[in-house]
């Protein structure tokens, strides 16, 4: 098995392996800076990669949160910016078409994005700014797809923020850009999803488009 995967999966499934990693960090052997870059350039790689390292990074801020609470605000914050930073210098790249970041890829970072903002260590307020960045700018179905993903698993979560503003007007830039970038009257199989998916969020999961 890869290191970065053994990585991942030794600390989802050991709790002696997380609190080993948190333990180093308090002693001053180890120390969150270099914790959030191994975890990063793990999750970037590849979406099982991201999937696992949400919650691993939960766990570990609530390890810390126990010996040093500010240590694992700090943490917390650490990882939110990098996989922000990241999520934006991809995206932002992908669409200047500028030459792609080594060792990341799209479904991984939008994955580990979204993850973190279900669970809250990415604020609400950046989500609009990365789901704006995605829905005002994408260029093909496979960019579509990822504006879905991002959807998808920001909002996993029951305590999803519900502003019905902001998630109307994703829907009207949505059925914008579709007619700006495929030029057809048609609608994809990926808009469709994700407006069911905005309509859901709003009004509950029942709800059916007309």
């Amino acid at each position: 098995m890869p290191r970065h995967q053994t990585f991942l999966k030794n600390m989802l499934e050991s709790r002696i392996e997380i609190e080993y990693r948190v333990h180093q960090i308090i002693c001053g052997d180890d120390n969150i800076v270099d914790l959030a870059s191994e975890i990063m350039a793990t999750a970037a790689r590849r979406s099982t990669y991201a999937e696992r390292a949400v919650p691993v990074v939960e766990m570990l801020a609530a390890d810390l949160r126990e010996w040093d609470p500010e240590l694992a605000k700090d943490f917390r914050h650490l990882i939110s910016e990098r996989s922000l930073s990241v999520f934006f210098d991809f995206w932002q790249g992908t669409f200047d078409d500028r030459p792609p970041l080594k060792r990341v890829h799209a479904k991984a970072v939008t994955t580990l994005v979204g993850g973190l903002i279900s669970v809250k260590i990415i604020a609400y307020d950046r989500f609009k700014i990365c789901a704006l960045l995605l829905i005002e700018n994408f260029q093909s179905l496979a960019h579509l797809s990822y504006v879905l993903l991002l959807f998808e698993t920001a909002t996993a979560s029951d305590s999803f923020i519900k502003e019905p503003a902001f998630l109307l007007k994703c829907l009207a830039i949505l059925q914008g850009r579709c007619r700006q970038v495929f030029r057809s009257s048609s609608v994809s199989q990926e808009e469709t999803k994700l407006t069911q998916l905005i309509y859901n969020v709003l009004f509950g999961k029942q709800t059916a488009l007309a």
